[in-house]
């Protein structure tokens, strides 16, 4: 560009300031004006929102949560009825040498094969075969699983206690028709020598 195409953009952008200036306001539109320049400041309104918008906000979550409900897969295996049963079994030990306690398990819930599962504290050993011995643990709690009617293991269940204590031994066996928990505390005191 050259400088003479300047001056006349110039000349035309002052021409139209000046024009502008020149303007005659209304006289209504100044004093509504300056009316509102001396009115307190008014509080605005959010501006409205489309209904539509306002729905997505409240249905949104409730959508998702239905959509999770639905794409849940379904449990493995449904049980039909759960039962807890607890008992207290005293226990006394002879002079020197092992006691063994009897659990009787409420098996009888159960149409179908069920899976046991024993935990025991250490100092109880489980005596689940008549020929063989007791298995005896060595940690702070043993763990025990197998199926009800596969071998035959002996009901009730013994425990073989060698020291006075208080143990708490849980089982639960669950099939598709019920799930059971039981809780067994075995008060195991020794027998009193007798006196000489």
């Amino acid at each position: 560009m050259n400088s003479r195409d300047d001056r006349s953009a110039d000349d035309r952008l002052d021409r139209s300031l000046h024009a502008l200036r020149h303007v005659e306001v209304p006289e209504a539109l100044a004093r509504r004006a300056l009316a509102r320049l001396d009115a307190p400041e008014r509080a605005r309104r959010p501006a409205p929102r489309a209904a539509w918008f306002t729905a997505v906000l409240y249905l949104a979550p409730a959508a998702g949560a239905g959509a999770l409900l639905l794409a849940r897969p379904p449990p493995a295996v449904t049980v039909g009825r759960e039962f807890s049963h607890a008992s207290e079994i005293t226990l006394e030990l002879p002079h020197s040498g092992d006691g063994v306690a009897e659990l009787a398990l409420t098996t009888h819930h159960h149409r179908y094969t069920a899976h046991v599962r024993v935990e025991l504290p250490s100092g109880v050993a489980l005596h689940l075969d008549s020929d063989g011995p007791p298995s005896a643990c060595a940690q702070t709690s043993c763990v025990h699983h197998w199926r009800t009617g596969a071998p035959p293991h002996r009901n009730p269940l013994q425990v073989v206690v060698s020291e006075p204590g208080r143990y708490v031994i849980h089982v639960t066996h669950v099939s598709p028709s019920a799930s059971v928990r039981e809780r067994f505390v075995v008060l195991a005191r020794r027998r009193a020598v007798p006196a000489a």
